[in-house]
């Protein structure tokens, strides 16, 4: 399937708040799904750039968000129906200057599935530490010409 990665508009916002809910609920089953709201979205990407990926018929197959200034990669959703077509690599090789500039992002320690993600994308843990959802690590990518700083 075609996927055409671009920048979010408001009009986008509450499927990506639907894709956001409904995969935290999905995948952090840790966690009591009654800590999730439809609202966290909003909240939780205030002040953050935001591309999605959308097939031909206009279905929105997941995002990404980033805060520019750290370069860091604050979150990747795919829904789940869409898991294993490439969105996620779509969506990472958009960023800005994605093959110049190192990258980082925290993953939780039992999101697995996302861990072994990052890491065939180059990601490397270089830290660790304790959020309200549990231990995570801290991912590097560094870029090429980084020397691995």
């Amino acid at each position: 399937m075609l996927w055409t990665i671009r920048p979010a508009t408001p009009a986008d916002t509450d499927a990506l708040a639907r894709i956001y809910l409904g995969s935290r609920q999905q995948t952090f089953i840790w966690q009591d799904p009654a800590d999730f709201q439809l609202s966290d979205f909003a909240t939780h990407t205030a002040g953050e750039r935001i591309w999605l990926a959308q097939d031909a018929q206009g279905h929105i197959g997941g995002f990404v968000s980033i805060w520019e200034p750290d370069h860091f990669i604050h979150m990747l959703y795919v829904q789940s129906a869409f898991h294993g077509q490439g969105i996620g690599t779509a969506l990472l090789t958009r960023l800005p200057q994605w093959a110049r500039r190192s990258w980082q992002l925290k993953c939780l320690v039992r999101n697995e599935r996302a861990r072994r993600f990052y890491a065939a994308h180059g990601f490397v843990v270089t830290g660790q530490g304790q959020s309200a959802e549990g231990e995570f690590v801290l991912m590097t990518r560094h870029a090429p010409t980084d020397s691995g700083r």
